[in-house]
Parts: C-alpha cells; sequence; structure tokens
C-alpha cells in the first residue's frame, strides 16, 4: 500500500469519497456550473492533449513521476480528467471542498477507459492542507481555485510543506491588469451604447455596474472578503514575494490557460482582448446575448486600442499560468 493510500486509510470515507475535511459546498448550483462555461461534454481528445501538454510542461521543470500528485478544487473534473489522461502520474488524489462536485467528478472518471493511475477522490479545504503527509507530492495542480482562498500566503506555505523537494506547483488563475481594464472601460459603457441610440432595461445597467464594481471588488487589498466566493485578483510580483518567502521559484506564462499552454511561445491573435472581454461577459457573468452583442458592437473601437500590443508582447495579463518549484530540501 502507497503512503498516500495509508493516510487516507485514517480518514472516514462515504461512497469511495474520502473526507479529509468537514465539507463546504460552493455558493452556486453545482450540477449548472459545466452548462454555464459550455463545458458539459466528455471530449476525451481535448483532454489528452491538455493533459500532454501540461506535463510536457512539468517535465520540462524536473517532474518526478515517483511521487503522487494532487489536485485541490477540482470542480466538475475538467482537470483531473486531464491529468489522468496524460498517462504520466501513477497515483492522483483529486479534492474539492464540496460533495457535489466530488460526485460529478467521480461519475466523469468512471467513464474514462482503464488506465495504470490510480486516482482517489477526497473532501479537502485548502485551509487544510497542512492535514497532508509533509513531502509527499511530486505536484500540486489547480485551475481557477486559487482565487477563491482567502489567505492566499499561508496556502502556498502549505502546499511548500506537502511537496516533496523539487516537487511543482501548477495553476491557472485570473491576474490583476487585465481584470481592471475590463472593469475600467465597462464603467463607460452605458454613455457609450445610449449614444448609439441602444435602449439599456434596468437589469442591462445592473449588470454593467456590477461588473464594473467587481472587478475593483477583485482588486482591492482593503476589505473583508471572507464571505465571497471569489476574492482574488493576482499580481505577478505579489505572487513571486510569496513564493519566495515559502521557497518557490515562480515562472509565468502570461495570457496562457491550461488549455493552450503548448502555444506558450507564440504570438497572441490581434484580437485576443477583445475576444477575452467578450467571453467574459458571455461565459462568467451570463450576461443576455443582446446585450453582449451590443457592447461588442460599439465598444470596439476601444477595444480595438489593445490590438497592437499582442503581436508585440505587451498585451496586459488578463489571466496566466504559473508553475512554481520547491527549490529548498
Amino acid at each position: 500500500m502507497s503512503l498516500l493510500s495509508n493516510f487516507l486509510q485514517s480518514c472516514p470515507q462515504e461512497q469511495g469519497v474520502f473526507e479529509i475535511s468537514k465539507p463546504r459546498f460552493f455558493q452556486h448550483p453545482e450540477q449548472a456550473y459545466d452548462a454555464q462555461y459550455g463545458i458539459d461534454a466528455l471530449d476525451l481528445p481535448y483532454h489528452r492533449r491538455e493533459g500532454k501538454a501540461l506535463l510536457d510542461l512539468c517535465v520540462e521543470f524536473g517532474f518526478d513521476r515517483a511521487n503522487p500528485a494532487l489536485e485541490i478544487g477540482c470542480g466538475t473534473g475538467r482537470i483531473s480528467l486531464s491529468l489522468l489522461l496524460s498517462e504520466r502520474i501513477d497515483e492522483l488524489l483529486v479534492t474539492d471542498p464540496s460533495p457535489a462536485f466530488c460526485r460529478i467528478t467521480a461519475a466523469k472518471l468512471s467513464k474514462l477507459p482503464p488506465g495504470s493511475t490510480k486516482a482517489h477522490l477526497a473532501i479537502l479545504l485548502a485551509e487544510d492542507v497542512s492535514r497532508l503527509p509533509k513531502g509527499l507530492f511530486s505536484l500540486i495542480a489547480l485551475r481557477s481555485t486559487l482565487h477563491h482562498i482567502l489567505d492566499v500566503k499561508q496556502f502556498f506555505f502549505d502546499c511548500a510543506e506537502v511537496l516533496a523537494p523539487g516537487g511543482l506547483m501548477l495553476f491557472e488563475e485570473p491576474c490583476y491588469e487585465g481584470y481592471v481594464v475590463m472593469g475600467a472601460i465597462t464603467q463607460f459603457m452605458p454613455e457609450v451604447l445610449k449614444g448609439n441610440g441602444v435602449r439599456l432595461s434596468k437589469k442591462h445597467l445592473f449588470d454593467i455596474q456590477m461588473f464594473a464594481e467587481t472587478m475593483r471588488f477583485y482588486a482591492r487589498r482593503d476589505v473583508d472578503k471572507s464571505a465571497c466566493e471569489d476574492k482574488h485578483l493576482f499580481r505577478l510580483d505579489e505572487l513571486m514575494r510569496i513564493c519566495g518567502g515559502c521557497g518557490l521559484r515562480l515562472e509565468h506564462f502570461p495570457n496562457r490557460t491550461f488549455g493552450n499552454i503548448e502555444q506558450r511561445n507564440e504570438p497572441l491573435e490581434a484580437n485576443f482582448f477583445e475576444q477575452f472581454y467578450q467571453d467574459y461577459m458571455k461565459y462568467a457573468l451570463a450576461w443576455d446575448p443582446d446585450l453582449v452583442k451590443a457592447v461588442m458592437r460599439y465598444g470596439k473601437k476601444y477595444l480595438e486600442y489593445f490590438s497592437p500590443l499582442m503581436a508585440a508582447g505587451a498585451a496586459p495579463y488578463t489571466y496566466g499560468t504559473f508553475l512554481c518549484q520547491k527549490v529548498d530540501a
């Protein structure tokens, strides 16, 4: 029995899911998550490509498959599938605070073809990472999870403790600059749209104002965010200081997600920022399609301001893939 299996046997278990932490449900309906983001189809070829790209990156930085890997905040299993289909991980602990998300992920994992990876599912709060065995994991992966965690500095410290020497922490997160720019542009959209004869409902005006105010809220460091689901945007300098204090060396691949990390050395498309802005309104905010269409039509000349910056690699950081490596013994 592996060290990870040994540890998990000491935890309560229900229907194949271990309980390392007491459960905490997501603040929005878990069952609706995939449909909102248009990812409800099980696309195995996509996950194989993504898993290969992610593990190719990790191998460049010395990934050692001798130790198990850990996923924190699995949600509906989007990255769980990719990690398992990479065929480069022998043992994976898949975790989330929400039992509902764990059940959704378990159902998807059950549809995978038989493989050599041993997968475990567990309920785990980010605040309880320190309960895991020290120095056990070769890789910790999390996608769009870090911004839900209140005490980011403590979380990095705890992750560094459970990583083996040379171990990696791979994550994808929103960046401060791009989201603040989106918020700043959005606050002027009512005037832009009205000036072009667009009639806005009260709901439209509320959604626009909420978007602008939310971006500012995420960016602030002087307000209490403990009761909120989404809490942070990330600045590279802040993450570098935090990682340096935990014995982690940080690499940043700007404006690249897990899904397109293999393109990290290629220039961005000229309409990158426009597309990012549109996708955020459409998927993250679930705006009325007519409002999205109007914003993109009449806001186009403002969004095109960023087009010359793309090919030159000078685009605002909207999100990024980050890779940390534990450098202390």
